[in-house]
């Protein structure tokens, strides 16, 4: 059968169904639901704000404080934190959690350094026990999306350029759709329904992408449509 070439709007119709006109400029930010950070929020919390040098001396001038002997004990030797309990999940995502490798392959080890605990420590008005349970839910997340710590990275710097160069919705499907078409070809189509397939097994993951400011980001795409793709040859998704 002769292939005819499509054009990026022809495709972008097949894989998106019809669109209205794009605007030119990004939709304005909409008021976080309770719970929910703004995609402003979590790329702050993502890359912190300065804090103050631990090492810089006090003034000649300032009073010197004396600690009691129970403070300086608190100071060098603090309590331990409480451990982190996460929220049930549904049954195919607890399925996936409870497989053996996971279990063997623990997602806060995983990626411990790519979502430190800290990750949100300075997000206004979050209370840093709930901050240390999204940063441990994230991990177990991103676990679940089968991702690794250089695609986690990969998504930190998504945000910071999304949030920089604020591209349009038109322009990010017009790439979305080139990319989609330059791996897959004819499955294109097949490739975004599977990375759909896949964000809706946990509707939060969708919910954290689209948080972050990446839901028609085309390289968050493209890392979701992957690992898609490999979870449905091991029969994890349908």
């Amino acid at each position: 059968m002769e292939m005819t070439a499509r054009t990026n709007a022809e495709l972008a119709a097949d894989m998106y169904g019809p669109q209205a006109d794009a605007p030119a400029t990004p939709p304005a930010p909409q008021a976080s639901p309770e719970g929910q950070r703004t995609a402003q929020e979590l790329g702050e919390a993502l890359y912190g704000k300065p804090a103050a040098d631990p090492t810089q001396q006090p003034a000649d001038d300032a009073p010197i404080v004396k600690r009691t002997d129970a403070e300086l004990a608190t100071a060098m030797y603090p309590e331990p934190e409480e451990p982190v309990v996460l929220d049930p999940v549904p049954p195919d995502v607890a399925a996936i959690r409870d497989d053996i490798a996971r279990r063997l392959y623990s997602a806060q080890d995983t990626f411990a350094e790519a979502i430190p605990d800290k990750v949100f420590a300075n997000v206004a008005g979050l209370d840093p026990a709930a901050g240390r349970k999204t940063a441990a839910e994230l991990r177990e997340i991103s676990a679940d999306l089968d991702l690794a710590p250089q695609d986690v990275q990969k998504l930190r710097e998504r945000i910071t350029y999304v949030q920089t160069n604020q591209p349009t919705v038109a322009a990010q499907w017009d790439e979305t759709v080139s990319l989609l078409n330059a791996e897959y070809g004819t499955d294109a189509k097949q490739a975004l329904r599977d990375a759909r397939a896949l964000l809706r097994r946990d509707p939060r993951a969708a919910r954290v992408i689209e948080a972050m400011g990446l839901g028609n980001d085309p390289q968050t795409v493209m890392i979701i449509a992957r690992r898609a793709r490999s979870a449905k040859g091991t029969g994890r998704i349908k």
